[in-house]
């Protein structure tokens, strides 16, 4: 059964010291935390959107999504208005972050998401002010961002990651036979890090900016700011774009599989 729309408007504290500790945390006095959790099957479709805020979205082997939401306003008024929306569960679930009314001069607060999914889970991630990590998703992943950085790691399907003042960072774990990842940005930096065993087609190029590949690539064609080649025997296509920014294909550890191992129990002086 899929419960409808929810709204959570938690009660709020007034924390009378300093900011916040945090960037962009200025005279955001009142704070609050939500927290959720919905069922999701393992690989199910979940997306997230904020505006000003850091988002965070782990894999984990649960068939449910957990959300934990820190919400950060500069008064009680404008932390109510500052709503976490949740909708869907089973196949399908999606968090927004909603402002009800316009504050200026940041005063409409922000909302850091700690966000754990089904490892296998197709993942979508849009965010406009603040840090983007992906890790441990082993389905799709689309992230993109306006102002701060976007990190994708341990991914194992296909990847789309773009941005425009900030960099896009990511490394694979595992290399989908049949994937094509993109990943672009305006003004910063591309990395890709690929299995040392990796197949993949590599097209990258930049505006202002060096390109550099720690693979032996062949049927290769470079230039200062384009190289296409493919690396082992091909398959897998990764189109890198940059435009004030420099583009570089690192070597990573062999691909691990897509189940993982179970940890080692912690010996029993470290449980206590």
């Amino acid at each position: 059964m899929r419960r409808g729309l929810l709204f959570l408007a938690v009660g709020s504290s007034l924390a009378l010291g300093g900011c916040i500790g945090g960037a962009g945390d200025w005279g955001l006095h009142a704070r609050a935390t939500v927290t959720e959790s919905r069922p999701l099957t393992k690989d199910g479709a979940f997306s997230i959107e904020n505006t000003n805020g850091r988002v965070e979205v782990t894999g984990w082997d649960e068939a449910k999504v957990s959300i934990e939401a820190a919400k950060r306003a500069v008064s009680d008024r404008a932390l109510e208005d500052l709503q976490v929306e949740i909708t869907g569960e089973g196949d399908s679930l999606s968090v927004r972050t909603r402002h009800r009314r316009s504050y200026f001069f940041g005063g409409a607060g922000r909302v850091d998401y700690v966000v754990r999914v089904p490892r296998g889970a197709r993942v979508h991630v849009s965010n406009v002010n603040g840090r983007v990590e992906v890790e441990g998703i082993a389905g799709a992943v689309e992230a993109s961002n306006v102002n701060g950085s976007v990190d994708v790691h341990d991914a194992g399907g296909t990847v789309a990651a773009s941005n425009v003042n900030g960099s896009v960072e990511v490394a694979m774990a595992r290399v989908d036979a049949q994937s094509k990842s993109e990943l672009h940005t305006t003004n910063g930096s591309v990395r890709l890090t690929l299995p040392a065993d990796a197949n993949a087609e590599i097209d990258a190029r930049t505006v202002n900016g060096g390109i550099g590949c720690d693979f032996d690539l062949a049927q290769e064609s470079r230039s200062r700011r384009r190289l296409e080649g493919r690396i082992g025997a091909g398959g897998p296509r990764f189109v890198l774009r940059s435009i004030n920014g420099a583009v570089s294909i690192d070597r990573g550890l062999p691909a691990r599989s897509a189940e993982r191992q179970p940890a080692e129990a912690a010996p029993a002086s470290e449980k206590q």
